[in-house]
């Protein structure tokens, strides 16, 4: 029989670290239920869906719904998934260490120790809940409703994390805090590190400025306003609307293809690593992704006001090479890309729910079942 589409389960928690904050998430169980007599590495497995800056967890429901409408039905296996807003994000409270004062933030660091938290609260809760009901519907005979409960295993699952722009910084922050849990990493054009993003364009009040770098119809004025919007945006200095400090971004990952993951994956072996950049035409195009709000998700619209020439010369060269070097974080063998999003901009995730799942899907089954694609 081809297993269900397994139910969501949209709660709250609370985590040690934080008792005062909760934080909102949805989880879906996996498409075969654990078993301590027959393991397989799909039931084992969890992945974990990081945002970006702007987009809550609801957005990744689209890639959600195609990973699961195409591999059940299919009867192929889907491990259990997990979306969360971070303190403020989302339905999750604000992030206690914020509330001190208006302009008080938290840091990278401190996201990820949520995002372990989280993820070693709510597994073994799980794994415990999901045992007892597979128990209890394999008995032949009626018997107790209450067993006697024990104790929630205590290992955590191989992950494999999806990560959409600053979600991918904080995916590697996790995968080298944390070494021994990450056994694949699928990153969706992946917010940059190693660059203010104003220097990407050139300063025309430099006195080594050379105006004929500019393409045909393009002013300094223009140039002027790109960089004043993107410092307003993306400076690393402006926090996000989850006052979320991104500042110290660039002394954790000052390149992207440094530090190494090769021993950090899950059970010390380098993880299977999948880049994805956005398709530069729409990306220099599109000045605010085609977002659906709903109440909890509200629209997201940012114009940045730059000039399409300007991006394609002088922003998406930067952005390839960052991405480039992001495949190089893991062995030769074990990564893939730069696979350009066609039609994507940069929230890949929202432009094409559907071909991130496929994605999504192929690193799955590389991850479980050992493949090794070129």
């Amino acid at each position: 029989d081809i297993p269900s589409i397994p139910q969501p389960d949209n709660s709250h928690t609370t985590l040690p670290i934080k008792p005062n904050a909760r934080i909102a998430y949805t989880y879906y169980p996996p498409s075969i239920p654990p078993s301590p007599h027959h393991p397989n590495p799909f039931s084992t497995t969890l992945i974990v869906f990081l945002n970006d800056a702007l987009h809550p967890r609801t957005a990744w429901t689209p890639t959600i719904r195609a990973l699961l409408h195409t591999r059940i039905p299919s009867s192929l296996p889907t491990p259990a998934l997990l979306t969360y807003d971070r303190y403020g994000q989302g339905d999750s409270d604000s992030d206690p260490e914020d509330k001190t004062s208006p302009t008080q933030t938290h840091t990278p660091d401190s996201a990820i120790r949520a995002l372990h938290a989280l993820i070693s609260k709510l597994w073994p809760e799980k794994q415990y809940h999901q045992n007892r009901r597979t128990s209890m519907t394999s008995l032949h005979t009626p018997g107790p409703t209450h067993s006697p409960r024990r104790a929630p295993p205590p290992d955590l699952p191989q992950l494999i994390l999806v990560a959409s722009s600053l979600g991918v910084p904080l995916a590697r922050l996790f995968t080298t805090t944390y070494p021994g849990l990450v056994s694949g990493l699928l990153f969706l054009d992946s917010a940059l590190t190693d660059t203010d993003y104003v220097s990407c364009f050139p300063d025309p009040d430099s006195p080594s400025f050379n105006p004929h770098l500019l393409p045909p119809g393009i002013t300094t004025s223009d140039l002027r306003t790109a960089r004043s919007n993107w410092r307003a945006n993306f400076h690393p200095d402006m926090p996000t609307p989850e006052r979320l400090d991104r500042s110290s971004l660039r002394t954790l990952l000052p390149s992207p293809s440094e530090p190494k993951l090769h021993e950090k994956g899950y059970m010390g072996l380098p993880p299977y690593v999948t880049v994805v950049g956005h398709d530069w035409q729409s990306f220099a195009t599109r000045s605010k992704p085609p977002f659906t709000p709903t109440p909890s998700t509200p629209a997201v619209s940012i114009n940045l006001h730059t000039k399409k020439p300007l991006t394609m010369l002088f922003l998406n060269p930067v952005w390839r090479r960052y991405n480039e070097g992001l495949v190089r974080l893991t062995s030769e063998e074990r990564g893939i890309g730069v696979v350009t999003a066609v039609a994507c901009g940069h929230f890949v995730h929202v432009d094409d729910g559907a071909w991130v799942a496929g994605e999504v899907g192929a690193l799955l089954d590389r991850v479980c079942n050992g493949d090794v694609q070129v």
